[in-house]
């Protein structure tokens, strides 16, 4: 029996070719291949080469070429089966055993496929003529080109059962339907209703070009959320895919750069002005699998998100992601766009001549979290600089390279010396961080946590419909606890008028923590730039990162446990810990 074609595209996305070769050849990089000596024949010339893009291997001395599946059958004379089943091993992958189950699941694959393309094409030829005058034309205002409409097959989703019935009368079950995430069951009555109703859609294609999902934008007014897209389903995995990848992955031989944006018009509007070396991230944020996809064909990641508050936060939390999962010979960097512009915007008002100007300025990822933190450093004060270079190694730290992870705190340290304190001429600094070796008194929880404090008391007009999430947090450093309960206590018994006296109360009472949080937040710079929305979004991260923190924390004092005790109670609470992500 044949392996499906989705299960071997799977394994030749998750796995490079350069990544199984390399344990039997040693490769060299040159340009967008690599080279070495054949491992066919005797040679001193190197004359193999392995190119990861196309996914093959060629061997000019014997002719020998092929994908990573041949490879492994030649060098470890096994069978088709037998490698199949070793590499999807490798790739993290259940193994496909031809079971009923697995014929099943198979066969619900085309199913759902099938119905994908016949619910995208009913509703791009409804665009196409009986909204042609409202939904079409919208998007012709928008500066979208017919082309590049029929290109990503653009529709609209109405609020009616008519593609249902004709789903129906195809011979396509109820449950094959909602299995493809379009649909959904209402619960009082099990009516299945179109997921994306009232809505132009977005089709979604996996790095093989087939059908995983889709995305709606709602174009009225309304209560409803902007922008919704297909849950978890068999074949969407918004994490593991990139929205237009399957076509701009195609352009690995003519750009060594793809733009990463967050929103479907983005990427239509870069490719519809002539930026087709783009995709999108799916409205979350950026994951490993993305990072790993988008490295897969192209050399040079650029983050282009939003020029708001909020997309320089994605910005930051992106820059972060890539910089620990970096490896050698790829390179990300961010751009940033100004007057709050968004990507859709930017492109239509400068063109992509100017989004090449901008990318003239593009900054390295490391260089744009050194420049992110720095900000916070108000002096020359050693304890200032110490938890500065504590951050930045803290972070390398998280490297998953470890050479990487070596020169880069070389790195960061010479920057450090470099543009902070001899740029800044601060000679008797330089002496006395060089003599005392200075340490910091104030671990990163409670840096993190007086930060956070830092925020809510001073926007206490947002920080009063917090009130009960706030009360609830149970804060790492014991002492802080006691102060969120006097901050609460005077948010909920009305005992303050004004901000101002909402500070000094707090400061009378806890003087040396008020004194803690005004000298040693990370974040003074940014107090004065939220607004309500701001403030909601970066509570939800704090509460976040606080968890995260207490789940490290908690590992951590399982893991000393262990040391004095390896008791099979420790060992079964060391298992749940990390079974539940807490490292």
């Amino acid at each position: 029996m044949k392996y499906p074609k989705s299960y071997l595209d799977e394994i030749k996305q998750r796995i490079k070719v350069s990544d199984i070769v390399s344990s039997k050849v040693k490769l060299k990089k040159r340009g967008k291949e690599f080279i070495g000596l054949s491992p066919f024949k005797n040679e001193k010339t190197p004359s193999f080469t392995v190119n990861d893009e196309k996914e093959f291997y060629h061997c000019f001395s014997t002719g020998e070429h092929g994908n990573i599946f041949d490879f492994v059958i030649k060098m470890e004379n096994l069978s088709f089966g037998e490698a199949v089943k070793l590499l999807a091993k490798k790739a993290g992958m259940r193994e496909f055993t031809f079971s009923k189950q697995d014929i099943v699941f198979e066969n619900k694959k085309k199913k759902i496929q099938e119905i994908f393309t016949f619910f995208f094409k009913h509703c791009h030829e409804l665009i196409k003529t009986k909204y042609i005058n409202s939904f079409y034309e919208y998007l012709i205002k928008r500066g979208i080109q017919k082309e590049t409409i029929n290109l990503f097959e653009i529709g609209y989703c109405e609020n009616n059962s008519e593609v249902l019935n004709k789903l129906k009368r195809n011979n396509f079950s109820d449950e094959e339907i909602l299995e493809t995430g379009l649909f959904f069951k209402k619960e009082n009555n099990n009516q299945i209703i179109p997921r994306f109703y009232n809505r132009v859609i977005f089709p979604i294609k996996n790095y093989y070009n087939d059908y995983i999902g889709c995305g709606g934008r709602i174009l009225d007014n309304t209560k409803f959320a902007k922008y919704i897209n297909t849950p978890e389903t068999l074949l969407y995995k918004k994490g593991e895919n990139l929205f237009n990848y399957n076509l701009s992955r195609k352009l690995f031989g003519k750009y060594e750069d793809i733009f990463l944006v967050e929103g479907y018009m983005d990427v239509i509007n870069f490719y519809d002005k002539g930026v087709e070396n783009v995709a999108g991230i799916l409205g979350t944020a950026i994951t490993v699998p993305q990072i790993k996809l988008a490295w897969k064909n192209f050399k040079n990641i650029i983050i282009c998100f939003d020029g708001d508050i909020s997309g320089q936060t994605a910005s930051y939390r992106a820059a972060e992601k890539i910089f620990i999962n970096t490896i050698p010979g790829k390179n990300a960097y961010i751009i940033q766009l100004q007057d709050n512009l968004d990507p859709d915007d930017f492109i239509k008002k400068y063109g992509p001549n100017g989004l090449r100007d901008l990318a003239e300025s593009k900054i390295k990822i490391s260089d744009y979290i050194f420049k992110y933190h720095s900000r916070e450093i108000y002096s020359g004060d050693p304890n200032e600089l110490a938890f500065f270079e504590k951050k930045l190694i803290s972070l390398c730290n998280e490297i998953i390279d470890t050479e990487l992870r070596k020169f880069y705190k070389s790195y960061f340290k010479n920057k450090i010396f470099n543009e902070i304190i001899r740029s800044k001429k601060y000679k008797k600094l330089s002496n006395e961080l060089k003599v005392s070796n200075i340490k910091l008194s104030m671990p990163e929880n409670e840096i993190r946590e007086i930060s956070f404090l830092n925020i809510l008391i001073h926007y206490p007009q947002f920080s009063e419909r917090k009130i009960e999430e706030i009360s609830q947090l149970d804060l790492l450093t014991q002492n802080l606890n006691l102060f969120k309960d006097y901050f609460v206590k005077l948010l909920s018994s009305g005992q303050y008028y004004t901000k101002e006296i909402l500070l000094s109360q707090l400061k009378g009472k806890y003087p040396e923590t008020m004194d803690k949080i005004e000298n040693s937040s990370f974040n003074k710079m940014m107090l004065n730039k939220f607004n309500e929305n701001d403030f909601d979004k970066v509570f939800i991260e704090q509460l976040k990162l606080i968890s995260k923190l207490k789940m490290k924390q908690k590992l951590k004092t399982i893991e000393n446990k262990l040391i004095d005790s390896m008791d099979n109670k420790t060992l079964e609470d060391l298992r749940n810990a990390k079974k539940h992500n807490i490292s």
